[in-house]
């Protein structure tokens, strides 16, 4: 179990949650080294290397590349819920702090224009008013902080669910005339539809 979850880059904390942080410094480990053994394998490359072979480590690497991004994606989303979450929880006490705010100011103000108000009535109302207009202030401070996260943390995912998109795509091989060499291109021809059949799906997720 411990082999298959440092596998998948996944790292969880003492309670079972998932440690989005460490989770995503694995898997961003885990595209810089499908990154680097890419470009040792291309560094291997001489003149006898066939077009064939470079085109399947391509599609290879693509595909490897593919899964981490899924991989990445799944936790920025499950993170993204998660602030999602947390920012509608926060919402709503700041909401009824703010209700309770406007309150208080209304019983402060009236007390104030009371031609019998009470020093002492009148000095515990603005305790209690500053009290949670400074607990309304902390909400409102959260509120914008979280909105702040999630917009950065979509913009993290639209990045992970398109990896692609400026990406150069690997070239297509030359025509062979030779029954082998068409049988091969046919074999990565159909691996590739597989490919891009696998990031159309991670990009509408």
């Amino acid at each position: 179990m411990a082999d298959d979850l440092k596998r998948v880059g996944i790292v969880f904390t003492a309670d079972g949650q998932t440690d989005f942080k460490a989770s995503l410094k694995n898997v961003s480990a885990e595209l810089k080294a499908n990154q680097t053994e890419f470009q040792k394998t291309k560094a291997a490359y001489d003149e006898h290397t066939t077009a064939v072979k470079k085109l399947t480590d391509q599609y290879e690497f693509f595909t490897k590349q593919s899964e981490s991004y899924r991989k990445k994606a799944d936790l920025l989303r499950d993170s993204l819920d998660e602030l999602k979450k947390k920012e509608a929880e926060n919402y709503k006490v700041m909401q009824e702090k703010r209700a309770e705010a406007e309150r208080l100011q209304k019983e402060l103000d009236a007390l104030k224009n009371s031609e019998d108000a009470d020093a002492d009535a009148v000095a515990k109302k603005t305790a209690e008013y500053n009290k949670a207009h400074g607990e309304l202030k902390k909400l409102v401070s959260a509120e914008n902080d979280y909105n702040a996260k999630i917009a950065a943390s979509q913009a993290n995912l639209d990045a992970a669910r398109h990896p692609w998109v400026n990406s150069r795509k690997p070239p297509q091989m030359r025509r062979k005339t030779s029954k082998t060499a068409l049988l091969r291109l046919t074999i990565c021809r159909r691996s590739s539809t597989v490919f891009l059949r696998r990031v159309a799906v991670l990009a509408v997720r």
